[in-house]
């Protein structure tokens, strides 16, 4: 962002400052008047000499960031500026790219396409097998984040490794995996990751709660469950980058009298703009990690194949040598699985969520239907807040948002009728004229219970939780959710929808990431001139609050048929886990905050809700928190 020439507010905010303060200054004027001259020249040899989209940056430019020199003289208005946004929406970033930073030397007009194109780049970076290798144009492929360890896997191996398998003997290094009793009685189970989230929040480390162990608030966390089309409930994960694993291992804030005992805020490291080598282990890219929704695919569609099936393998199984005994559960995909990235993995459900008291760990083929990203890096010091879901999962809403805030209003509940096609979570059944209207639950609206009164609750929040037992089928009525996006794609975040379309069509529909769509990008139209800091040391510019400065934003309120007149606030949900919550990434995380050893809210955790809700627990997730 060019603060000497381009409206801070972006024109979105009653704070925006007016042309006349822009150009109150000779320097600016000045400035203005040479960017005009020399801007189309400067554009038009970049986008002449340089090959395909990474034309836009210097030789020795770091990768996903746009050349300061170039786009810091670009006015906002030119047929230069034009030139260049129709170039970066329109075309996808298929080579790796997985940005440590971003320059925000930009007109505030390409601020968010900027942005969700650096989405995209990440996205399919860390979809690929490795870092410079791509994902697969001929089916699916392995992940960097498949190697990654969870939340789980941190805490858990770092305090008592006795139940985890750790690279070279050590769970220090990144790729340490917990098993639970029951998992490790599956064959071959240290090929696979634990699933055992039930919620958006994990069902057994308290997060599920609307209060923390000492009964505090945390914010818009809820512990509603999401029932598929095909009557089951969807799983979730939290996997975090090497150099994140590194990062709390080395301060050890998996132990929580470490976090008890902080007197300033945690700050986990951030991207540097300098740094190009696209790897999540080096610290230099700073704090990455990754939240997944995955679906279970119905049996008939779960058949496993490896290389000695004599099926054709795609490119980026054969050229990475997965075998019989190092697939980690790699498969083949059938008709239905070729539209979803699937991996074997096994599930865990604790054994207050089976009716029978008896904890369960099965192995499943599951499909990737949501994922959220956050990046820290030295210009965004609040993170990038990225996030994609599979284009099968819900139809858009009729309607916005109702008016209000995160905390004082709900999501859209405009459900259309009828829908022409099953949603993963909208079935055609479920449509007023469908065959069984009643089995679905209102709209973006926590199913109904499916458990006997008083049984499968969590007992760690028994107060609060609602019983639902995994191993029934939903409720009979309004046991199944029914969910539409809140936000249509297409309308209200224009840049996204065509990065989605570019990035499908160059894909190709074989591969099956042309299948996921980027929903929008979160993040601050603000200079950082700090350095690394946390939320806590952050000090916003006078006469301005952080609030109005978040993206993107979304009309809603009085007027929101004109999204002109209306009253703009920052929106983004993914019907895979803000199915039935209003939606403000930076809004809810910034409440993450541990407590010290008197009860009383402590030191900020960087928005990490993760070390404030797990950590105490110990991350033991097949015994009852004592808490």
């Amino acid at each position: 962002m060019c603060s000497s020439l381009i409206q801070i507010g972006d024109g979105t905010s009653a704070d925006d400052t007016t042309w006349k303060s822009v150009f109150s200054s000779s320097q600016a004027r000045v400035r203005y008047l040479l960017s005009r001259i020399f801007a189309p020249v400067a554009i038009a040899l970049a986008m002449t000499f340089a090959p395909g989209t990474e034309t836009l940056l210097k030789a020795d430019q770091p990768k996903g960031t746009l050349n300061d020199s170039i786009m810091s003289s670009i006015n906002e208005q030119s047929p230069a500026t034009r030139g260049l946004e129709k170039k970066l929406g329109n075309t996808c970033p298929m080579h790796y790219d997985l940005p440590a930073d971003i320059a925000l030397d930009l007109p505030s007009s390409l601020g968010q396409l900027v942005y969700d194109r650096y989405s995209w780049s990440t996205f399919l970076a860390l979809a690929a097998p490795g870092v410079d290798e791509h994902v697969s144009h001929n089916g699916d492929n392995q992940t960097q984040w498949d190697q990654w360890s969870s939340t789980v896997d941190v805490i858990q191996c770092n305090l008592d490794s006795t139940h985890c398998l750790c690279v070279k003997g050590d769970c220090r290094n990144s790729g340490a995996r917990y098993y639970p009793q029951v998992c490790r009685a599956v064959p071959d189970y240290e090929n696979y990751r634990v699933l055992d989230q039930l919620s958006k929040v994990d069902d057994a480390f308290l997060e599920s709660a609307q209060t923390n162990q000492n009964g505090t608030p945390v914010g818009g966390l809820g512990n509603s469950p999401v029932v598929d089309k095909n009557g089951k409930f969807l799983r979730f994960e939290i996997l975090i980058s090497p150099a994140s694993y590194d990062f709390v291992v080395q301060n050890q804030y998996y132990d929580n009298a470490v976090l008890q005992g902080l007197t300033r805020s945690v700050t986990f490291p951030c991207g540097e703009l300098d740094y190009r080598g696209g790897d999540p282990a080096n610290r230099r890219l700073g704090a990455l990690w990754i939240k997944n929704a995955w679906m279970e695919l119905p049996s008939e569609h779960s058949r496993q194949f490896s290389p000695t099936d004599g099926e054709a393998y795609d490119d980026a199984y054969a050229t990475n040598g997965y075998g019989n005994n190092g697939d980690r559960g790699r498969s083949k995909r059938d008709t239905l699985n070729s539209r979803y990235h699937t991996e074997k993995l096994l599930v865990y459900t604790p054994s207050y969520r089976n009716l029978d008291g008896i904890p369960s760990c099965e192995l499943h083929t599951m499909a990737l239907v949501g994922q959220h990203i956050f990046h820290k890096t030295e210009k965004q010091i609040r993170g990038v807040w990225s996030t994609v879901e599979h284009k099968d999962n819900a139809p858009d809403c009729t309607e916005l948002p109702p008016p209000g805030d995160m905390g004082g209003a709900g999501p859209s509940k405009a459900c259309p009728a009828s829908v022409n096609k099953s949603y993963n979570f909208y079935p055609a059944k479920c449509s007023a004229d469908g065959s069984d209207p009643e089995a679905c639950q209102a709209c973006n609206t926590p199913p109904v219970s499916n458990a006997p009164a008083g049984t499968c609750i969590n007992p760690n929040i028994a107060e609060n939780d609602v019983g639902f037992c995994v191993n029934l089928p939903p409720a009979p009525v309004a046991g199944t959710t029914r969910a539409c996006l809140q936000v249509p794609v297409a309308e209200y975040y224009p840049t996204a929808h065509r990065l989605n379309e570019a990035c499908a069509r160059q894909l190709g529909p074989k591969s099956v990431w042309s299948n996921y769509q980027l929903i929008s990008t979160m993040y601050y139209d603000f200079d950082n001139p700090l350095g690394c800091r946390t939320i806590g040391e952050f000090a916003s510019k006078p006469g301005e609050t952080l609030r109005v400065l978040q993206r993107p934003l979304v009309p809603v309120g009085p007027g929101q048929d004109n999204p002109f007149e209306a009253p703009r606030k920052p929106f983004l949900a993914n019907s895979s886990m803000e199915t039935d919550v209003r939606s403000d990434c930076m809004g809810c995380h910034s409440g993450a905050n541990v407590t010290d050893v008197n009860g009383n809210d402590g030191v900020g955790t960087d928005f990490a809700y993760w070390l404030q809700l797990e950590v105490p627990a110990g991350g033991a997730i097949d015994v009852v928190n004592p808490h």
